[in-house]
């Protein structure tokens, strides 16, 4: 099985987006994970501005359930 690893913006916005896409993979047996960008405005301001700390961001995401632990 794949994993999945999240990147979306951390604003209100972005972590429903990232609570509804927990809720359709889960329902779909997927394997998630959540990447934590909070060094920036968003993932895509991180890649352009340090491409090796959003590698790192991805290297570090947390599974799913532990996301939902600590939102």
């Amino acid at each position: 099985m794949k994993t999945v690893i999240l990147s979306l913006d951390r604003d209100e916005a972005g972590k429903q987006a990232t609570l509804r896409a927990i809720t359709e993979g889960l329902a779909f047996e997927m394997q998630l994970r959540v990447a934590d960008f909070s060094g920036a405005k968003d993932p895509d301001e991180l890649c352009r501005t340090n491409p090796q700390a959003f590698r790192e961001s991805l290297l570090k995401a947390v599974w799913a359930h532990e996301y939902l632990v600590e939102f």
